[in-house]
């Protein structure tokens, strides 16, 4: 996100004005901008610690920041174990079911509250395949930028 101006006219500006950045407004949306980068920067070391640990993630925490569109950027397309599976996670539902996909694109959903265990695509060869089916199903992308 950024901060842009325009004209009365509806033209864009190439810069921001100086009283705009240095007025009330500007500077809480600047204090915005810094607090929601924090956010996604968060979001995304704790995904990746869970990848890393290999630990299992409670569905109920899962559901609970779901909502939260960082959270949800950082988690949707992952590659997770749930219920002795090896699969994408597609969604999480407020009560705690959580729906994914198989690397032939069948859906699944547990059963509520099933723990799900995050994993690095990397660590996965579903049925004996190479990791690489994993990318032909969605469009992959590094947490890390």
């Amino acid at each position: 996100m950024t901060l842009r101006c325009r004209k009365t006219g509806g033209q864009l500006l190439a810069s921001v004005p100086r009283a705009v950045r240095s007025s009330p407004v500007g500077e809480q949306f600047a204090a915005l901008l810094e607090h929601l980068d924090g956010h996604e920067k968060e979001c995304r070391a704790t995904v990746e610690s869970w990848m890393l640990n290999g630990l299992p993630v409670p569905a109920g925490l899962l559901a609970g920041v779901w909502p939260d569109p960082w959270w949800r950027a950082c988690l949707r397309h992952l590659v997770v174990r749930v219920e002795g599976r090896a699969e994408l996670l597609e969604e999480v539902s407020e009560d705690r079911r959580v729906s994914v996909r198989t690397a032939d694109g069948v859906p699944y959903e547990s059963p509520p509250g099933a723990p799900v265990t995050p994993a690095h695509p990397s660590c996965w060869t579903p049925r004996g395949r190479g990791g690489g089916c994993w990318r032909s199903m969605t469009p992959f992308r590094a947490l890390s930028r």
